[in-house]
């Protein structure tokens, strides 16, 4: 027979009796004829959760100090909702545990918005901003219609380089009646000095939601 027996997980028509692991390890085949091993799990390659921060009727929610050269590369996968309706959803880079508010930010934003009776493609693009965009400018203040989507930082810890965040989001205008896909990339050009975080805002309004960091594997 097979299964466990006692202690023991007996390997049917083997004649062989193993040992049980432990928790968070699994059966590996030592060979043809020979006693099977328990091994320890380890994690695979991909994304590593690092950090989750929220907000409840407030003016940002701040990830900092959470990059290491651990990670080259960060995702980021939010949700949250503006307490005013018609406002921008932006963010802002860090350094020093600090928002970066200087009109140094660019941005190229795209949207393909969908509606009843048809779709449009609505492209824009803002140069020294004080902040990087990444939805529209009239996003609605309903709680059941939250802003969604994940942003990619670039070697934020590289001090040789512009930094950069690519955004992809989903949501509705003021109204809601327009519902929208936007696809953002925003770099800030005032130095190339390490960053410290991100801050995902409104203008003009208080969110509420929350966002998870992970770091990608390097290899």
């Amino acid at each position: 027979m097979s299964g466990i027996v006692g202690s023991k997980l007996n390997h049917r028509g083997s004649g062989l009796i193993g040992s049980l692991g432990t928790d968070g390890q699994h059966l590996l085949s030592a060979g043809a004829g020979k006693t099977n091993v328990f091994e320890t799990v380890t994690a695979s390659s991909g994304l590593t959760y690092i950090n989750s921060v929220s907000a409840s009727d407030e003016a940002a929610m701040s990830f900092d100090g959470d990059f290491s050269a651990t990670y080259e590369n960060y995702i980021i996968y939010f949700s949250y909702y503006h307490h005013t309706n018609n406002t921008d959803t932006v963010m802002r880079f860090r350094q020093g545990d600090a928002d970066l508010t200087t009109s140094n930010y660019i941005t190229c934003l795209g949207c393909t918005e969908a509606f009843d009776g048809g779709s449009s493609l609505q492209p824009d693009n803002f140069w020294n901003a004080a902040y990087g965009r990444i939805g529209s400018g009239d996003d609605c203040d309903d709680a059941d219609h939250r802003n969604c989507g994940q942003m990619i930082i670039y070697a934020p810890l590289d001090t040789s380089i512009y930094h950069q965040a690519h955004t992809n989001c989903m949501g509705f205008n003021s109204i809601p009646s327009y519902y929208r896909y936007w696809y953002s990339c925003n770099m800030y050009m005032a130095n190339t000095t390490a960053m410290s975080g991100i801050t995902f805002m409104a203008d003009g309004a208080n969110i509420t939601g929350s966002a998870r960091l992970y770091g990608l594997q390097n290899s």
